[in-house]
């Protein structure tokens, strides 16, 4: 968690620092360099914010991480900006490159991180309440300012293309509420993502319908991961395929299961990117299995 805390208190300044020196180069541009200078003022508010998270993982020595940060998504957040900031200091930015660093950054794993950390450490407190509210406001003003300034339609349907096509289903059964909720935003552009607050719910979902891939914790009240995949495997032997454990388990028993099925293995915690790459690896795995045979 303190690895979290620390590379978003860093980005939420770079941010801020980029957006206010963005809007003096074109201040001649008037709407984009009042979007900018609000874009800034917004981005020093979260800064403060994470900064009294910083305060309170140290003061309650809470260091528990359900994720990692991998070298991807600090590259997918950081590279954008930090070369947008090369070209302002060179002083060869365009106002198109200054929208597609916007469409880059603020609709990744950026801010879905900010709310996880919020949430984790503050509960629904007052605090994360507004700080969800506000993250919602900002993605909202920049779709807005996109669709009603000229030449910035081209980055937003630039980012609108990283949508899939058709919508797969991912069920997540993950007792722990906020990092079930970032589970669900990281892989939502992979397909529509169902959530499932613990074995019993998990088991009910895979009755009612049929999911693509199943990530599931193990370690839940009600009934963990492990039965209710023995459980969904009596009702079709199939399912066990499209099952990730995603978990920080040492059991032998639990450990032999996954061994014994040939199910995926993730152990708490792992980079964002790996669980997505895990994801895609079930998706690929069940399209290759039901393509037809060669001719």
């Amino acid at each position: 968690m303190k690895d979290i805390v620390s590379w978003l208190e860093k980005v939420e300044r770079k941010a801020s620092d980029l957006y206010r020196e963005a809007s003096r180069r074109f201040s001649q541009d008037r709407p984009l360099a009042d979007f900018l200078e609000q874009m800034s003022a917004e981005e020093d508010w979260h800064r403060r914010l994470i900064e009294a998270a910083a305060e309170t993982v140290d003061r309650h020595a809470l260091d528990e991480a359900r994720v990692l940060l991998d070298a991807k998504t600090r590259e997918t957040v950081e590279g954008p900006f930090q070369e947008a900031a090369e070209r302002l200091a060179a002083g060869h930015l365009t106002r198109r490159e200054m929208l597609e660093t916007i469409a880059a950054t603020e609709f990744s794993e950026w801010n879905d991180l900010f709310l996880y950390v919020m949430e984790t450490l503050k509960g629904h407190s007052r605090d994360f309440q507004r700080a969800a509210a506000e993250i919602e406001t900002h993605r909202q003003e920049i779709l807005d300012f996109f669709q009603d300034t000229p030449g910035a339609r081209d980055s937003l349907e630039k980012l609108s293309s990283l949508h899939p096509l058709w919508q797969r289903r991912i069920l997540v059964v993950e007792d722990h509420p906020a990092f079930a909720r970032l589970l669900q935003t990281i892989l939502a552009q992979m397909g529509e993502v169902v959530i499932a607050r613990d074995g019993a719910e998990g088991l009910e979902e895979i009755r009612r319908g049929y999911f693509d891939v199943i990530v599931s914790d193990v370690e839940m009240p009600v009934l963990n991961g492990v039965e209710m995949c023995r459980r969904s495997m009596a009702m079709d032997p199939e399912v066990r395929t499209r099952f990730i454990f995603y978990s920080g388990t040492r059991k032998r028993p639990h450990l032999d299961f996954f061994a014994t099925e040939q199910i995926p293995h993730l152990p708490k915690p792992a980079p964002l990117n790996r669980i997505r790459q895990a994801v895609s690896e079930v998706f690929e795995h069940s399209r290759t299995a039901h393509a037809p045979p060669p001719a």
